[in-house]
């Protein structure tokens, strides 16, 4: 495995080790696929440009970044957040639920979480599973909530890029999983050449927005399989 890029990640973990009983340097190498810069510069030159097969996938993802990045989560409020997290379901096989009541419909609480999402503070696991908690019990869901409010820090999550990592799409709503992939995708970024797949995903796909790192790697995974 690539140890330099996740030792130079200690302080990024540290949002896993501070509140959970399972230990991230062992968690964190369970992806099923040695998956390295290499790799994923390869699987980025065989995506084909989505946008003939689905234009509109590419299309709202840059009016949701554009809205999302247009919000003060120091100030928003209660209505903004629905209406933020309604755009982002859209792209979700559920209506999406708000179960303010498993959250003691603490609104304090949760515009504190959506402050330090977009903030350059880590989220802990805990405060992820509360947001969880709140968008439908989805660790999918929230991954898309938090990558639009800070989509240079959490990466979308979703069945496709599991499969592309651990070989299989079942059990993608799980927190673990999705820590070890945001460990493993910001040590990626930390590689020599990642410029190299950043550069390609650019070339290979058609966008109208600004492709930050971490919508680079997802982007490969997501299309990986095909």
């Amino acid at each position: 495995m690539y140890w330099g890029r996740y030792l130079t990640h200690i302080r990024t973990v540290k949002w896993w080790l501070s509140n959970s009983p399972i230990n991230p340097l062992n968690t964190m190498y369970k992806i099923d696929k040695e998956i390295g810069i290499e790799q994923l510069k390869q699987d980025a030159k065989n995506i084909i440009d989505s946008n003939s097969d689905n234009p509109s996938y590419h299309e709202t993802y840059g009016v949701f970044k554009r809205r999302f990045g247009e919000t003060d989560f120091n100030n928003i409020d209660k209505d903004e957040f629905t209406e933020l997290t309604s755009m982002v379901y859209s792209w979700m096989p559920r209506i999406l639920i708000l179960n303010w009541e498993e959250v003691d419909d603490n609104w304090d609480n949760i515009s504190e979480l959506l402050t330090k999402a977009s903030s350059d503070d880590e989220l802990k696991k805990s405060e992820i599973e509360t947001l969880s908690t709140l968008i439908n019990n989805s660790i999918i869901g929230t991954s898309k909530v938090l990558h639009f409010i800070n989509p240079e820090k959490y990466p979308i999550w979703d069945s496709r890029v599991r499969e592309y990592l651990y070989g299989t799409k079942n059990g993608a709503n799980n927190i673990n999983r999705y820590g070890e992939y945001r460990c493993w995708a910001l040590g990626i970024i930390e590689e020599n050449r990642f410029d190299e797949l950043h550069n390609i995903v650019r070339k290979n796909i058609d966008y109208d927005y600004e492709v930050t790192e971490m919508r680079a790697i997802e982007q490969v995974c997501f299309y990986g399989n095909n």
